[in-house]
């Protein structure tokens, strides 16, 4: 779970595949000390924080096939042009965490930024030849449509009257 805010997809992650190790990586400490809690008071026991940047993670595992589901909800969509090299969804990213996924592992993205939309699917279209968008002719791109889960950015989303866009890449 990159950048897993204050954890509640983490936990939401966690609870739906217990089978699995869930990995949330969030850099601000509010966030990891508020999900701590979390794990602590629901007793859930996937659940692993690197409390830094998610790329230092990924270069832990370069090229090994690790990673059934990448989830990265509400990337902070860093609205100044001036500022569009600091998102985290490139064709770079893409292609780095293409072979840290599993054949058939997914990719899931959500934002509420327009021009970060716009920016993701330029995106997806540069990486056509390795992942499959799988929710391109669904007539729902919204988050609630896939989850039923409210995290503190989705609120936030909803309050200032902004949708939600979710893009699912399963690897090709």
């Amino acid at each position: 779970d990159i950048g897993s805010g204050y954890g509640e997809t983490t936990i939401f992650l966690a609870k739906q595949y217990p089978e699995h190790k869930i990995i949330a990586c969030e850099k601000y400490i509010d966030g990891n000390i508020n999900l701590i809690k979390n794990i602590r008071t629901q007793k859930i026991k996937n659940i692993v924080i690197y409390p830094g940047n998610v790329i230092d993670v990924l270069d832990q595992y370069i090229n090994k096939p690790y990673f059934d589901i990448i989830s990265i909800f509400f990337p902070d969509p860093w609205p100044k042009k001036k500022h569009h090299k600091r998102r985290l969804i490139s064709y770079e990213f893409l292609k780095k965490i293409y072979y840290l996924i599993r054949m058939g592992g997914e990719i899931i993205i959500v934002t509420d930024s327009i021009s970060y939309s716009t920016s993701i699917i330029n995106t997806i279209y540069k990486c056509r030849n390795f992942f499959d968008w799988k929710n391109q002719s669904s007539l729902y791109l919204c988050f609630k449509y896939y989850y039923d889960l409210e995290t503190k950015f989705y609120k936030k989303a909803i309050i200032s009257g902004r949708n939600t866009s979710i893009f699912i890449l399963k690897k090709i």
